[in-house]
Formats: structure tokens, C-alpha cells, sequence
């Protein structure tokens, strides 16, 4: 859709959609734990196909699923920790969505699985560990 007919930013799109009282679009925060802690699970609709990044790696780290776009399926999972698809789509998400609703019990699968997931590929020291075994070997 292109936004210059409807105003100059997706937040108008929202306003016209009358979803602005459920969504809200915050930007850059330094206090992302607070916001994070705050939500259900995390939509990260990219148009680059990028399911990674600060905001997709904070909200697993936390507990929280992901549902994003792209290939790239080392920390978004489907079934696992939220839901990857190829391509943007609408009904894909909001089946997903539903059925996450009304399967209580795996909220918890989730948020284990997202929390090991970081815990396997964002672990500091083991992340230097391999870096430094890494140049030592290139020498």
C-alpha cells in the first residue's frame, strides 16, 4: 500500500484503520526490557525478510514469540518460537494468532524455546570463546 494516500506515515494508516488504540508505534527506546515485558509476543512485519535484529533477539531473550518475515530461521521458528513465514500474510498471521490464543498451554513451550534459542546462539562467553579459538587458528 502506498502511504502518500493516506498521510505520510504508517501511524496515519492505523488512524484510518481505527487500530491506533491497540497499536502503537514507538520507534527507538533505550528501555526495550520495560516495553518487551510489556507485550504478548512481537510482529515484526519486515520488508527486507530480515526475522533477526535488536527487537526480534531482545523479545526471545525474554520469553516472548515472534512472528516476521524471511528465510533466515535460526531464532524465529515456526511452532518454536513464533512464526516465519516467506512472504507477508495476512491470514497465515492471524490463523497463527488465534490458534496461539487459544492454546494456552503452549505460551510456555514458546517462551522456553525462545529463551534456549538465545541462550544456544547469544551466549557471550561462548560467542568470545569461539572468536578467539577462531583467529588462533588463522595464524
Amino acid at each position: 500500500m502506498y502511504l502518500g494516500l493516506i498521510g505520510s506515515s504508517i501511524e496515519d494508516l492505523a488512524i484510518k484503520e481505527k487500530v491506533n488504540d491497540i497499536v502503537r508505534f514507538i520507534g527507538y527506546r533505550e528501555d526495550t526490557e520495560e516495553i518487551i515485558n510489556s507485550i504478548d509476543l512481537l510482529i515484526k512485519p519486515t520488508r527486507e525478510a530480515n526475522p533477526w535484529g535488536r527487537d526480534v533477539l531482545e523479545s526471545l531473550a525474554l520469553g516472548k514469540p515472534v512472528i516476521s518475515i524471511g528465510k533466515y530461521d535460526r531464532f524465529v521458528k515456526n511452532n518454536f518460537t513464533g512464526l516465519l513465514l516467506s512472504q507477508y500474510n495476512v491470514k497465515k498471521i492471524t490463523d497463527w494468532l488465534v490458534n496461539y490464543k487459544l492454546r494456552k498451554y503452549s505460551h510456555i513451550d514458546y517462551e522456553k524455546n525462545a529463551v534456549k534459542i538465545i541462550k544456544k546462539y547469544c551466549d557471550p562467553k561462548k560467542n568470545a570463546t569461539a572468536m578467539e579459538d577462531f583467529f588462533i587458528n588463522c595464524l
